[in-house]
């Protein structure tokens, strides 16, 4: 009796050795692939959420420092928290695994540009460039570090490459629209503006800027039309307030001024005059002497009633 126990244990302790022996890749079977985490954490960051991308990338890394693309989104997390130094960091890591990738060198020259080193942030984003030419988040780089240089002919050339990558992106219109106005070319601006507003009739940032550049230009009814419709689709935008308001004032005042003379306007006088106004929602005298309280001191406006009304 004992005989036959101590012999079923044996088979069945020579079944255990034996399983072991037929899987030898059993232990390596239980390792991980961290791509899908990986993945994970990048759509965290590509839906807005650097901070929570940043911890599972840093994770990511202390298990798996091999794994350039984890390197990446910590990287890039970094950046978009204003972490330059650890950004700095996770991408020089990134190139030592590959030198040749444009994601990395763009990082790195992201990182670079928020630190203030902006020359060496160009040559970073220029050999993100020499790598790949239509490298999205490098162009969109390089138009930045050459804009706030003032290289206006250099940021227009990445902007427009980057807008026929993008033919959809309404905001990449408005920088251009944006360069234009900086390097004072007129009809290049408000075509481009023309053809943001088309692409993206409800962008209200794009309204809040047509609006900005028609009050400049003196064109104070488009000013209002364009500062009504931003608006209309995010009412307490401040921005849109002010141009209009200053837009609004300028354009009434310039009318009393012609023909009532200087200030004090009686309130007859006032609105007799708002009563043509009426469709820019502004009615009455007492809210008009509310802007006139804002705005008729100010110099800038002053000169620009006198003018728009040139009735000297």
């Amino acid at each position: 009796m004992l005989e036959t126990r101590w012999m079923l244990c044996f088979l069945t302790l020579l079944a255990l050795v034996s399983c072991r022996r037929e899987a030898p890749g059993d232990t390596a079977s239980r390792v991980v692939d961290p791509t899908p985490a990986i993945t994970a954490a990048r759509a965290t960051l590509e839906a807005g959420d650097a901070p929570a991308a940043a911890r599972a990338a840093w994770a990511l890394v202390q298990a798996h420092p091999e794994r350039l693309d984890a390197r990446l989104v910590l990287a890039a997390a970094d950046v978009l928290q204003g972490r330059y130094a650890e950004a700095l960091q996770s991408a020089d890591a990134a190139l030592r695994l590959d030198p040749e990738n444009a994601d990395a060198h763009t990082n790195r020259g992201a990182a670079l540009h928020g630190l203030g080193r902006f020359d060496e942030a160009l040559v970073a984003t220029e050999a993100a460039l020499e790598r790949q030419q239509d490298h999205q988040g490098a162009l969109r780089n390089a138009a930045r570090i050459h804009g706030e240089a003032g290289r206006w002919l250099a940021e227009k050339v990445a902007l427009e490459q980057l807008a026929r990558l993008r033919p959809a992106d309404a905001e990449v219109r408005l920088l251009l629209a944006r360069n234009r106005v900086s390097a004072k070319d007129e009809s290049a601006a408000a075509a481009a503006i023309a053809e943001a507003l088309d692409r993206a009739p409800d962008n209200p940032a794009l309204h809040v800027f047509a609006a900005t550049i028609a009050y400049e230009r003196d064109r104070l009814e488009v000013a209002m039309d364009h500062a009504n419709i931003a608006l209309r689709l995010q009412p307490e935008r401040p921005d849109a307030h002010l141009i209009f308001e200053a837009a609004f004032y300028v354009r009434v005042a310039s009318t009393l001024r012609c023909t009532a003379g200087a200030p004090p306007w009686p309130d007859e006088v006032v609105t007799g005059v708002l009563k043509g106004f009426q469709r820019q929602g502004v009615n009455g005298a007492d809210r008009f002497r509310v802007l006139h309280a804002r705005q008729g001191e100010d110099p800038d406006v002053v000169a620009r009633v006198r003018r728009v009304g040139a009735c000297d």
